[in-house]
């Protein structure tokens, strides 16, 4: 009961050092009762530990999940649960050989977690820390794993100096002073790079945040109401004369471009406006629908980017050609992915718009970033109430606008539409009565351009494969040192 008791406690930790409560420095020990939880534990009392202490985690971190599928939630924190339910598992193996090998195995599983299965991102530990500037700096070599890294040495050491301080064990200073060195360097590292970031170029966007309640974004009855809506906030915010007018994630409230009045409307705006437009609408074509961005001027469609990372099971139904009965068991869109990496092409400046969570993928952020000189995040996270995930969903942009040193513009129809510069830094954000949520405005902001690249830009996750191959060196030297017989001292015959 004790060790239950200390498991759960750690979830919570590690909960709440992610918004909305947001509590950063908590993850810094969050593990170690945990580590203390199952230290003394069979394989199968770890196992189930671990995946309580994990479900416990994501179900805190994910809840709002439900407030789209209730059944979906659960079962998307389970599978979660199950990375946690290993980490215990191979902490079992390595810990008695050094606390060293813990990181690269959260690394790890982070990694897979991140990559298997289309991937899912979300939450990962170094995020916690996405307003500690200075330190996350060092996402630009190692990627948002390196931070995680960090963090989970910072755990272990703590409890091993807890559990076994006293004996002074080498390993333990050794430890110790390894987690000093990497923190102190990254943190000078990362005021370095604070300081030399800074971009001379700007492109002037104005975004807009419709803030249309999910129940009604489809609702044919309002859907003349939605539109008035953002003409009204377009010839608004044009009169500043900006040289880009963002709108949100699928804004146009119908199929285009097979619903002629609205087409027609969006084409008549984009003349009247003056200026360039980038519009997320569903897009119809040879009878496959798209989440697509549209890049409008003078009523002429200049370029149109389909999205290509789709969300299972909210988005499409995996499997559905070999199982089409699932269709009828699952309520969701049927969109088909896109094929182009498409780069939008301004007379100041490129620039690549990622759709709802394709921010969460670092390899197709850094893909679209090489040609871009800023990142744009159209997206609807209306689904999910004045919960914390706005604001999860930010951390996973400020952190690839580090790797990749490009301001990353967030536009979104509920909240929370924020500017973040190259450090990941929150430069702007839309509000209203000192709101961010579900409030209806629109602002116009300065975008720092960049062409800047990066050790992370030019090699990827080159730090979470090196993790990755010493997992599998530990988990294998663990296993070899288990198979061979152990050396037993020889017992001294006393005689008489």
């Amino acid at each position: 009961m004790k060790a239950a008791a200390l498991s759960i406690f750690s979830a919570i930790l590690l909960s709440i050092s992610f918004p909305k409560i947001d509590l950063e420095f908590l993850a810094w020990f969050a593990f170690v009762p945990f580590f203390f939880a199952t230290e003394s534990k069979s394989v199968l009392e770890t196992f189930w530990l671990s995946a309580v202490t994990g479900f416990t985690f994501f179900f805190g971190l994910l809840y709002w999940v439900g407030r789209v599928t209730w059944a979906g939630a659960i079962v998307l924190v389970l599978y979660c649960s199950l990375y946690f339910a290993l980490f215990g598992l191979g902490t079992k193996f390595l810990r008695r050989h050094s606390i060293l090998w813990i990181p690269p195995l959260w690394v790890f599983l982070e990694f897979l977690r991140s990559t298997l299965f289309t991937g899912f991102g979300w939450g990962l530990l170094g995020y916690s820390q996405w307003r500690m500037l200075p330190l996350i700096q060092v996402a630009d070599l190692t990627g948002a794993y390196g931070v995680s890294f960090l963090v989970m040495l910072a755990n272990g050491c703590l409890y091993e100096l807890l559990r076994e301080g006293r004996k002074r064990r080498k390993d333990i200073f050794f430890s110790i002073v390894l987690f000093l060195l990497l923190f102190s360097g990254s943190f000078f590292y990362g005021r370095k790079q604070i300081t030399s970031s800074v971009s001379p170029s700007t492109l002037r966007a104005s975004v807009i945040q419709g803030n249309i309640p999910q129940d009604l974004k489809w609702d044919r009855s309002v859907q003349d109401l939605v539109m008035k809506k953002y003409e009204r906030l377009t010839e608004w915010v044009a009169l500043n004369h900006p040289d880009v007018i963002f709108w949100p994630e699928t804004a146009v409230p119908g199929f285009l471009p097979d619903e002629k009045d609205l087409w027609e409307r969006l084409l008549s705006l984009s003349q009247k406006s003056e200026t360039y437009l980038l519009v997320g609408a569903p897009w119809v074509e040879k009878g496959r629908t798209y989440n697509s961005a549209l890049f409008l001027r003078k009523g002429e469609v200049l370029q149109r980017y389909d999205k290509l990372h789709l969300v299972p099971f909210g988005e499409f139904i995996p499997f559905e050609e070999n199982f089409p009965i699932l269709r009828e068991w699952i309520v969701t869109g049927d969109f088909h992915p896109g094929k182009e990496e498409t780069v939008f092409r301004h007379p100041k400046g490129t620039f690549s718009t990622l759709i709802c969570f394709e921010d969460i993928f670092p390899p197709l952020v850094r893909r679209l970033a090489k040609e871009s000189d800023f990142l744009v995040n159209v997206t609807n996270d209306a689904w999910f109430g004045k919960s914390g995930a706005p604001f999860q969903h930010a951390q996973a942009s400020c952190f690839r606008a580090i790797e990749n040193r490009r301001t990353v513009l967030r536009v979104t129809n509920t909240g929370y539409t924020s500017l973040i510069g190259p450090t990941g830094e929150i430069l702007r954000h839309l509000e209203r009565g000192g709101e961010t949520l579900f409030v209806t405005a629109s602002q116009t902001w300065d975008v720092p351009l960049s062409q800047k690249e990066t050790f992370y830009s030019r090699h990827g996750d080159l730090f979470a494969w090196f993790c990755t191959i010493a997992t599998v060196l530990g988990l294998g030297l663990a296993l070899l040192m288990r198979l061979l017989p152990e050396k037993r001292k020889p017992t001294r015959i006393q005689t008489s």
